[in-house]
């Protein structure tokens, strides 16, 4: 599973940043509160923060270790989740067929 996840790091960073970025613009026509682009961010700067994993040999910051395992994927599990909760609450309803 951790192979597989780091083969995809860069696709979880790219959606990332793009709910970090449009969460404010959803925000202005409440179709999504601005908390779920505040969460994005902060999992976006970890995901960032989590590449200096390539240089660390032991410890924290080793390659598949805590930080890519634990915090890594914690903060990303939360981001996902908090997107689930908050399209399930959105106002937004499907327009009608014509």
């Amino acid at each position: 599973m951790a192979a597989w996840f780091r083969d995809h790091d860069g696709n979880v960073r790219a959606w990332l940043f793009l709910l970090t970025l449009s969460a404010p613009l959803f925000a202005a026509f409440a179709a999504l509160p601005r908390w779920l682009g505040a969460i994005a961010a902060v999992a976006l700067v970890e995901q960032l923060i989590e590449t200096v994993t390539i240089f660390g040999s032991h410890g924290f910051i080793a390659p598949g270790g805590p930080m890519n395992i634990y915090l890594g994927a914690g903060l990303t599990a939360v981001a996902l989740l908090s997107l689930g909760i908050a399209l399930a609450r959105s106002p937004m309803r499907p327009r009608a067929a014509a």
